[in-house]
C-alpha cells in the first residue's frame, strides 16, 4: 500500500525523466567501458539512479528526489612504492527540496573530485597526498570517532557511504618491522576541511527565520584538522585510540541580520558557521566465534565546555555498544546501543539575551541548532537493529535498518529488498518511514518519507 500510492503521485513527465535518467546509465556504461579500452589502463566505477517518491499524503509533490550519478576510478601504478588514484563524480539531480544547507537549487548537474591523491608506500610507510575519504570507527551508521569525514544529507540514498565526503591534505600511516608488526600509526593534517550538507525540514525554521547558508572558515594553517591514531591488531581483536583537534564539520546556526517590521514582527536571516572542537576517541571489535563485538567512544570538548552558551552544542562524550552474528546460512542480525551524555548542560528553555526581543530570537537559533545537533536534553539514549538477508545463488537480498530515540519517542524504519540481475547490475526498492514529535530529530523528518528504487552498474 505505501508503496502503491507512491508510484500513483508520480506524474508523467516524472516518469519521462525516470527513463531518461535510466538511459543515462546505459549510456555512461558503455562510456566507461569505452575509455578504459582506450587509455590502456582499468577504468572502474559504477552509475546509480535513485527514484525516491513521497508517501505523505497532501505534500504536493510528485517525487522527492530523481538522480543519476557516476563515479569513475583511475588507478595509476608508477612503479612498485608510488600510485595516484582518482575517483571523478557527477550528479544530475532534481530534487523538491530547498532546505538544504549551502545550497538552495533544486535542480543541478554538478561534478566534482571525490577522491584524488598520490600515495608513496616503502614496507612500513605509507603516504598519500591530496583529497581523500578517512572514515574512522568501527560501528554501524553512527560513528563516534569519525572526525575527519562529513556527510551530505542532502542526497537521498540508502548506502550511507555514498554521502561521505571527505577532506584534501596528508596522510600518513607507519606500521614498524617493515610492516609485519601489531602495531599502527596514523597521522593526518587537512587545510581543507569537509563540511556536512543539512537537510533541514521547513518545521525547523519559523516562518520568520530564513537561512542565508554557509560561512566556511577560510584555509589557513590554524584552521586546518589535525588528527591521530594509534591501532593494535591481536588474535580476534583490534582496538584503537585517537585524537583530534579541528572544526566540527556540523554546521550550526548563528544570527546574521534582524528586521523588525513591527513590535510583534521579526524578520530574522541566520547563517551556518562552523565552530572548533578537540576529542579523544577509542574503539575495540573482538570476534568469538559466530559472534562480533565492536564498542566506539569520544569525549569532545566544544566552545561551550561550561555548557552555558545554548546557542553551541556543549562537551559531549558518546559511546556505541552493539554486537553481530549470522543466523544460519542467510540471515545476520545486528544490534547497537548508542548514548550521548552532556556533563555541563544548560536547557534551550534557560537561554537569555541583553533584551526581551533577544531573548526570544537566541531561544529560535538555540531550538533549532539543539534540534539538528542533538542536545535537546542532557543525555540520550538510542539504538540502532539492521536484519539482513542473503542469498548470493539467487542474488537476492533484503534488509530492515531501523533507528529509535528512546529519549525522544521518534524512530527510522527503512526496509529494502534488492536483486543482482546480473554481476554487475542490481536494482533496489525500499521505503524511508519516519515517525515521532515533530520536535525531535527524527520525527522533523516527517514530510520525507519516501518509497525508493535505485538501479545500479558496476564496472
Amino acid at each position: 500500500d505505501h508503496i502503491y500510492n507512491s508510484c500513483l503521485r508520480l506524474e508523467p513527465k516524472s516518469i519521462i525523466k525516470i527513463v531518461v535518467a535510466n538511459c543515462f546509465l546505459i549510456f555512461f556504461g558503455s562510456f566507461a567501458f569505452a575509455v578504459d579500452e582506450s587509455v590502456g589502463f582499468p577504468v572502474s566505477g559504477k552509475v546509480f539512479t535513485d527514484v525516491y517518491a513521497p508517501t505523505q499524503p497532501g505534500s504536493g509533490k510528485s517525487f522527492e528526489q530523481l538522480s543519476t550519478s557516476i563515479w569513475l576510478q583511475v588507478d595509476r601504478h608508477f612503479n612498485d612504492k608510488s600510485s595516484a588514484r582518482v575517483i571523478y563524480q557527477g550528479d544530475a539531480f532534481e530534487g523538491n527540496n530547498t532546505f538544504v544547507s549551502g545550497d538552495s537549487r533544486a535542480t543541478h548537474l554538478e561534478s566534482s573530485l571525490r577522491e584524488g591523491y598520490f600515495s608513496y608506500l616503502n614496507e612500513g610507510l605509507e603516504l598519500r597526498a591530496g583529497r581523500q575519504i578517512t572514515p574512522w570507527g568501527k560501528s554501524d551508521v553512527i560513528n563516534p570517532t569519525d572526525f575527519l569525514s562529513a556527510k551530505n544529507y542532502s542526497f537521498f540514498n540508502s548506502d550511507d557511504e555514498v554521502r561521505r565526503i571527505g577532506g584534501a591534505g596528508i596522510w600518513g600511516s607507519f606500521t614498524p618491522d617493515g610492516g609485519s608488526s601489531p602495531f599502527n600509526i596514523v597521522l593526518v593534517w587537512n587545510p581543507y576541511v569537509p563540511h556536512t550538507k543539512l537537510l533541514i525540514a521547513p518545521n525547523i525554521l519559523p516562518s520568520n527565520v530564513s537561512n542565508n547558508g554557509v560561512q566556511e572558515p577560510p584555509i589557513t594553517w590554524d584552521n586546518s584538522d589535525t588528527a591521530a591514531r594509534v591501532s593494535y591488531t591481536g588474535s580476534g581483536w583490534d582496538s584503537s585510540l585517537s585524537w583530534f583537534r579541528g572544526f566540527n564539520h556540523i554546521p550550526e546556526f548563528v544570527e546574521n541580520s534582524r528586521t523588525v517590521v513591527s513590535p510583534t514582527v521579526v524578520l530574522l536571516s541566520l547563517n551556518q558557521t562552523f565552530h572548533r572542537v578537540q576529542a579523544l576517541g577509542g574503539d575495540l571489535s573482538y570476534t568469538s566465534g559466530k559472534w562480533i563485538f565492536r564498542g566506539e567512544s569520544a569525549y569532545v570538548w566544544t566552545e561551550n565546555d561550561d555548557g552555558n552558551n545554548t546557542l553551541i552544542q556543549p562537551t559531549h562524550h558518546d559511546s556505541v555498544f552493539g554486537i553481530e552474528r549470522p543466523l544460519g546460512d542467510y540471515f545476520r542480525v545486528q544490534l547497537q546501543y548508542v548514548y550521548r551524555y552532556y556533563p555541563h548542560y544548560s536547557a534551550v528553555e534557560q537561554t537569555a539575551g541583553n533584551s526581551a526581543l533577544s531573548t526570544i530570537i537566541n531561544r529560535q537559533i538555540a531550538g533549532a541548532n539543539a534540534l539538528l545537533l542533538q542536545y535537546q536534553e542532557d543525555r540520550r539514549h538510542s539504538s540502532t537493529i539492521r536484519l539482513s538477508y542473503t542469498d548470493d545463488k539467487t542474488g537476492l537480498e533484503a534488509e530492515l535498518f531501523s533507528m529509535i530515540n528512546f529519549t525522544g519517542q521518534d524512530y527510522l524504519i527503512r526496509p529494502k529488498i534488492s536483486y543482482a540481475w546480473t554481476d554487475t547490475l542490481k536494482s533496489s526498492v525500499g521505503s524511508e518511514i519516519y515517525q515521532g514529535p515533530a520536535n525531535r530529530p527524527l520525527g522533523s523528518m516527517v514530510i520525507y518519507d519516501s518509497v525508493f528504487t535505485e538501479l545500479k552498474y558496476s564496472f
